[in-house]
């Protein structure tokens, strides 16, 4: 390069001396006067692109790569560059450009480092410690090299040489907060809250803006043993007022139709093998295309890393470590997501600072440190259960609570799940309890505690695994602490970190697993329970200590939840005095978690979808964020509104049959409610019951509730409205209120007299759709006293008895005379009961159970009544006779004469192998020449052997 073409050694000095004393504003005026004045000079390039990183880093890759055209062959040109590129994202060039720059000056200690800066960012950090303690040897700061070892000594469960290394930082650089910081978070994890706390609050009387310090103090209450739900929430309240954005986003142009495809954005580092991944990525593999997943990753896990592949597969897929929280939040405005789902909350690698600029319209919070209201005015919604936040406790969040039907999570099992060995007690000779949470959930309250319950059970041992362990002085503390509440230091194995797989293999060493207080474990315990081992928790006062509880209500052990130690306890104890049903507990756990909707990814979606529909619908419709609260059967209401969300059909993957009205029916005896399929119906949604149960037959109706509009009335049941005597000749089948026909010597005994009520009686029933009427009672007298009540009806259902054997019992000719007169006209038999007469020691080939017994009774309107249906009770009665008894002839004809486009997509709904006959007429339904089908293929158990 000649000589002219280069600025003067003169005023590259000026500039340098500029640059070296931090002032980087006059630096930059200095250097692009250079570039104007020599604009082919490589130095003045560098110059302008070095000042740009510190003021404008959006610039400096551009200006830096007109250096790099000039002077390919510049170390110090190529570590700039090399900190642009990955500023950029661009990090496989940044690499490459960092490591030519190394080769060309080895001895650069800057050079060294930088690489051991970007590989840290990257999260290679075994291969950033070699680059950093280059960097050290060959002089780079210490105070800088040590900040970072101490973080990676951390994450690679060195606490004593990470400790080691915070305390020669402290020593250099006292007044540092980010050294504060991160002491602060290594007294956390040694359960020394009181120092943690101390020590974040030093980082922000040093630096009042430093979100990242005020967020571990809140996270660090969830741990301590002495903070309330009230006053972590009053400190998390305190985010917004104090770390008030410059700016927020305005979406007032934003496209608010309400079924357009949604862009949902998921925001976290953590979107990888990690509790986070484990408990999303199933989920979102079933969301149907109406959802657009998009993924902002400040970690860009491997590929081999199997969760990272399934969710990049699932999403379109941002890495973002190199962007700032203002560069973000302008990305995902520019993305234009509809919904911003936050899943790192107050834990490391959050983006709060992007969150706090509102760069959705709507922003919800979703596992990830996910522990209690996060406090914070951007926060529309909160994804949780009804027993992770139940009834009474929406004070306690400022966000509005949506409360999904099962677990707030779906776990996902790996596929390397080992075998589950025997009861590990049966060969010890005595019980291991197992705690393999986080150490830092495990406190001096809770080792106290822990220490009754094994002095309770001499000879039990207690076995803890985790990172800390590794650690000498947290294996001193809690052996320490046990020891002065009496227990023997032999009786504690205390184990350090492992590969995943041999984590979960471990669990065949526990019999028990105790889970902590007041955080309570949440991977930990679906990993448990995976391994056949029962967790017994103590729910905590937030959020983060009732994990436990939602998992293990919705795997079937609720028993397990207790609220005080002394049940804690004596759940603990029940468990090992009964080593027999611990065994049998072992082996049936893994498929109880894996059968449950905890692993239920296609309903999880299938729920998830409708809160995003949900959520965008209601913000379409100018409504501020409410409460959102589902049934078990999936239906789901906001707070303010009466009637349950409806998802236009164009947005629903299966069949929605979209009825005006729910269908009413009045089931008497609990036939419908005691049907197999009884959560299903209900859950649809289209179903309300009202039961009459005089025998209390019905043992679940609250559960039933849950699902569904139910009502019962026990010991009251349909009649002429004079009360009734219920006898029994034995069994609980044989209680009815009629009278044998052949009476025997003794009269069977009387059991209670119970009162009925006509049916043409009862108030407030404002429209019936269907009568469900069981054998134990007169049904003619019924009939016959709702004669008024059922002249609308769509459907009866009245079991018959075809060989009578008591007075008033209805018979099928009998009752089709009755139901011609009111404008019925029976349809079919369904769910028929046959004896057999062979002995039980007959051949197979001769046990055929032919004797019709009973069967239940269809009746539909007849044909003038049909004809004068509106399309509203037609599709009505088309559900009942599908949903209820698989009739698809006369459904697919009502279909077709209500609405016909809901007729085809109702066909094509249906399974290819089981394709619906052309049907007969209605109008003229025994016409000669017809060519319907006389094969009644919709019967069942027609040919049931003996039961």
């Amino acid at each position: 390069m000649s000589q002219s073409l280069q600025a003067p050694a003169s005023r590259q000095k000026q500039f340098m001396d500029l640059y070296r004393q931090g002032k980087h504003k006059l630096a930059m005026t200095e250097a692009e006067k250079l570039v104007q004045n020599y604009p082919e000079d490589a130095f003045a390039w560098k110059a302008l692109g070095n000042c740009q990183l510190q003021i404008a880093p959006d610039e400096a890759k551009e200006t830096l790569e007109r250096a790099y055209a000039l002077d390919p062959d510049d170390p110090l040109t190529l570590t700039a560059l090399a900190r642009a590129c990955f500023m950029a994202g661009e990090k496989q060039r940044a690499q490459a450009l960092q490591a030519r720059s190394i080769e060309l000056d080895s001895g650069n200690a800057q050079a060294h480092f930088n690489m051991g800066h970007m590989l840290y960012q990257m999260g290679s950090y075994s291969e950033a410690e070699k680059f950093l303690s280059k960097a050290e040897e060959l002089g780079h700061s210490p105070a800088e090299v040590l900040a970072m070892r101490s973080v990676i000594l951390s994450l690679h469960f060195k606490f004593k040489e990470g400790l080691e290394a915070l305390n020669r930082l402290y020593t250099l650089r006292p007044q540092d907060p980010t050294v504060h910081n991160t002491l602060g978070n290594y007294h956390k994890d040694m359960a020394d809250f009181r120092k943690a706390e101390w020590h974040y609050r030093e980082a922000l009387r040093l630096r009042p803006d430093y979100s990242g310090a005020y967020s571990n103090e809140i996270l660090t209450k969830h741990y301590d043993p002495e903070a309330s739900a009230e006053s972590i929430l009053e400190k998390s309240k305190k985010w917004s007022a104090r770390f008030k954005p410059p700016q927020v986003f305005d979406h007032g142009k934003k496209d608010t139709s309400p079924n357009r495809r949604l862009r949902v954005g998921l925001l976290s580092g953590n979107l990888r093998a990690h509790p986070v991944g484990w408990m999303i990525s199933s989920a979102l593999e079933q969301l149907p295309e109406d959802i657009e997943l998009h993924a902002y990753s400040d970690a860009d896990a491997g590929d081999n890393d199997p969760i990272a592949k399934r969710i990049k597969q699932a999403c379109v897929w941002h890495p973002v470590y190199h962007l700032n929280h203002r560069q973000l939040a302008e990305k995902i405005f520019e993305d234009d997501i509809d919904i911003l789902i936050e899943l790192a909350g107050h834990g490391g690698l959050n983006r709060l600072p992007t969150v706090d600029t509102k760069p959705a319209p709507i922003i919800v919070k979703w596992v990830g440190m996910q522990i209690s209201s996060m406090g914070i005015d951007a926060f529309d919604y909160f994804l949780s259960d009804s027993h992770e936040t139940p009834a009474g406790i929406d004070h306690l969040y400022t966000e509005k609570l949506i409360r999904l039907p099962d677990d707030y999570i779906c776990y996902q099992p790996p596929g390397y799940k080992p075998a589950i060995t025997a009861l590990p007690s049966l060969s010890n000779g005595y019980i291991t309890f197992g705690c393999f949470n986080n150490p830092a959930k495990v406190n001096d309250t809770l080792l106290a505690e822990w220490a009754i319950l094994l002095q309770q059970l001499p000879g039990s041992r207690l076995f803890l695994k985790g990172g800390q362990y590794s650690s000498d002085e947290v294996c001193e503390r809690v052996l320490a602490t046990l020891e002065r509440h009496g227990v023997e230091r032999s009786r504690v194995l205390l184990e350090g970190p492992s590969q995943h797989k041999e984590l979960l293999e471990s669990y065949n060493r526990v019999d028990i697993a105790l889970d902590t207080w007041p955080y309570s474990g949440g991977l930990t315990t679906c990993e448990a329970l995976l391994m056949g081992v029962p967790v017994v928790t103590h729910t905590g006062p937030t959020f983060a200590g009732r994990h436990s509880a939602t998992h293990l209500c919705n795997a079937g052990m609720p028993e397990l939840v207790t609220d005080n130690w002394e049940d804690y306890r004596k759940r603990v104890l029940d468990l090992a005095s009964d080593l027999p049903s611990l065994a049998v507990i072992r082996a049936a756990l893994r498929t109880y978690l894996e059968q449950s909707p905890i692993c239920d990814a296609p309903r999880f979606a299938r729920n998830l979808h409708k809160v995003l529909r949900a959520i965008w619908q209601r913000h379409c419709e100018d409504k501020a964020p409410a409460a959102l609260t589902f049934n078990k059967g999936g239906q789901a209401w906001f707070e303010d509104e009466a009637k349950p969300v409806k998802l236009p059909a164009s947005l629903l993957k299966e069949f929605d049959w979209d009825l005006e009205s729910p269908v009413t029916i009045l089931d008497n005896g609990a036939g419908i409610a005691m049907r197999s399929d009884a959560k299903e119906l209900l859950g649809s949604g289209n179903i309300a019951v009202l039961v009459f149960d005089p025998i209390n037959a019905l043992d679940d109706a609250e559960e039933l509730a849950q699902y569904g509009e139910i009502q019962c009335f026990s010991q009251v049941t349909l009649g002429s409205g004079q009360p009734v005597i219920l006898t029994s000749a034995g069994g609980e089948n044989d209680i009815t209120s009629l009278r044998p026909l052949s009476p025997s010597v003794t009269e069977p005994p009387q059991m209670l007299e119970i009162p009925s009520i006509a049916l043409d009686s009862i108030e407030g029933l404002e429209s019936l759709d269907m009568l469900a009427l069981d054998d134990r009672h007169d049904s003619l007298t019924i009939l016959e006293h709702g004669a008024k009540a059922l002249e609308k009806a769509l459907l009866l259902q009245i079991r018959v008895c075809f060989n009578p054997t008591h007075e008033n019992q209805a018979d099928l000719g009998s009752l089709t005379r009755w139901a011609s007169e009111h404008g019925f006209r029976f349809h079919r038999l369904h769910h028929a009961d046959y004896l057999s007469s062979a002995p039980e020691e007959a051949p197979v080939q001769l046990r055929q159970a032919s004797e019709l017994v009973t069967a239940d009774a269809l009746f539909v309107p007849d044909i003038d009544r049909m004809a004068e249906m509106n399309d509203g009770l037609r599709i009505k009665l088309a559900f009942l006779l599908h949903q209820l008894y698989d009739i698809r002839d006369l459904s697919h004809w009502l279909l077709m004469s209500a609405n016909s486009i809901l007729a085809n997509n109702w066909g094509n709904s249906l399974e290819k192998e089981s394709a619906i006959t052309s049907p007969c007429s209605i109008i003229q339904p025994f016409a000669s020449g017809s060519d319907c089908n006389n094969t009644d293929t919709i019967s069942d158990d027609l040919d049931k052997l003996l039961r």
